[in-house]
């Protein structure tokens, strides 16, 4: 039962050492953001720039996060636009 224990105890390091956390706060500009978040700044991909917009995307395929900054500061986090597995349309006669 100890060996089984320790097993599981030694899995579950492991798995959450896998994981990647990011940390951010509304409002923070993009310097604070890779402050941060220097052990993940070569797993952020840029995906836009311009005078106004700035968007990173982190290079994880299954499940990736999109960081927005407005002039500078962060104003949303998601997932990016997801497409719709099926559209139904509904026609009238």
């Amino acid at each position: 039962m100890k060996k089984l224990l320790s097993h599981m105890l030694l899995l579950s390091l492991i798995l959450s050492s896998c994981m990647t956390y990011y940390h951010y706060n509304m409002g923070q500009s993009t310097q604070e953001f890779f402050e941060l978040n220097q052990k993940h700044k070569n797993q952020l991909d840029l995906v836009r720039s311009s005078t106004e917009w700035t968007v990173y995307r982190t290079r994880t395929d299954d499940n990736p996060l999109f960081f927005y900054f407005h002039n500078d500061k962060l104003v949303q986090v998601d997932r990016g636009r997801q497409s719709p597995d099926l559209i139904i349309e509904r026609r009238s006669n």
